[in-house]
């Protein structure tokens, strides 16, 4: 049941980019400005990781209680959701955290919530002193007429991983951890996903992606065995709105 309570609150939150969520009651206003993390405190009144989550976590520990409690009273085990046990266990690669930081532009992901009511996502990573990383997250929600918002999560690096896993703190005690399968040699591409492989991230450092680049990271996702049949593309410009494969805001 705990793997529950990590996916919801994973919905919960943006990386993947953005993973990177996009509930308006997790992104206060927030302009895109170098210095973000003082910016959201002002307009929440408190560190933006706990302040625009609390609601959120509330209604995710009211889920858990009640996915608790069908799992006690069913009778038989099979009658649980089933997991995509099948998968085979996901590694991380290693990555450069130096050259990996930076801004990354949400290409494709599997939309969650009201995560399909934004446009222009993207992701930016900054590394700290004290080796945490900062996973500053922002969008337009419904247009690119609108304002962008955004928020920061705190993420650190689980040793021995070669930099590719991160566990991201969503709100203590709660945490997810979010893995790099894929990286280019060039640092173009990042590919990112979950432990259980959903949701899945797919990244880039520019708003735009070759059609046949993004349909060879789709068949390595495929290749690795995850699902990638509900990949919605990202709208980076307001031509792309409503293209096939491209989410639709409104």
């Amino acid at each position: 049941m705990r793997d529950v309570v990590s996916r919801l609150c994973a919905r919960l939150h943006r990386g993947y980019p953005s993973h990177d969520g996009r509930n308006p009651n997790m992104m206060p206003p927030h302009r895109d400005s170098p210095d973000r993390r003082k910016i959201a405190r002002a307009a929440t009144g408190a560190r933006p990781a706990t302040a625009w989550l609390l609601r959120p976590a509330a209604v995710a520990a009211v889920v858990f209680l009640l996915v608790a409690c069908a799992t006690r009273t069913s009778g038989n085990a099979s009658d649980a959701v089933p997991s995509q046990t099948s998968l085979p266990a996901l590694q991380p690669v290693p990555v450069d955290l130096t050259r990996y930081m930076g801004r990354w532009y949400t290409i494709a992901t599997v939309p969650y919530l009201n995560e399909r009511e934004y446009v222009g996502s993207y992701a930016d990573w900054e590394l700290r002193k004290d080796g945490r990383i900062d996973d500053n997250y922002f969008g337009r929600r419904y247009g690119f007429d609108q304002p962008v918002t955004g928020g920061t999560l705190v993420a650190s690096v689980v040793p021995g991983s070669g930099g590719g896993k991160w566990r991201v703190t969503i709100l203590w005690p709660f945490n997810v951890v979010v893995l790099t399968v894929y990286v280019d040699p060039d640092y173009r591409y990042t590919v990112r996903c979950e432990e259980d492989g959903s949701p899945i991230w797919i990244l880039s450092r520019t708003p735009d992606m070759d059609d046949d680049v993004y349909a060879g990271l789709v068949r390595r996702l495929e290749g690795m065995g995850l699902h990638t049949e509900g990949l919605r593309r990202v709208p980076q410009h307001p031509g792309q709105i409503g293209q096939p494969g491209f989410m639709a805001p409104r």
